[in-house]
């Protein structure tokens, strides 16, 4: 198989994942579209609803995010770049990007990046 179908194949499956996740992203917003109503009177049904608020604006912030990086590494693809390393410039490891096709470092820049944010 020729390297530019292996991309299209990719391309398509972030495509269809970015997709899924947009779905998903529309279910979250539906179910957080009560946040503007007022909140139960009782005290114990108040803190749940306010969990709950919470967890879905976690969600739906997750779910923007990768979303975004789907949208990177398609638009990677469309540019050439995708599994190049956007940090040293070598290949990322195939390994990697069959486990997160979404990648855009190699392991090791990877690795430094979590580092300098702990």
């Amino acid at each position: 198989m020729s390297m530019t179908r292996d991309l299209d194949d990719v391309r398509r499956d972030l495509a269809w994942m970015r997709e899924q996740l947009a779905q998903r992203l529309q279910r979250i917003c539906d179910d957080a579209g009560h946040r503007f109503a007022p909140l139960s009177a009782d005290a114990g049904d108040r803190a749940q609803e306010t969990e709950n608020d919470e967890v879905l604006q976690r969600l739906e912030q997750t779910t923007r995010a990768l979303i975004g990086q789907y949208q990177h590494a398609i638009e990677r693809i469309d540019r050439g770049r995708y599994g190049l390393c956007e940090d040293c410039e070598l290949p990322i490891e195939a390994d990697r990007l069959q486990a997160l096709p979404h990648a855009t470092r190699c392991r090791a820049c990877a690795a430094a990046s979590t580092a300098r944010l702990n």
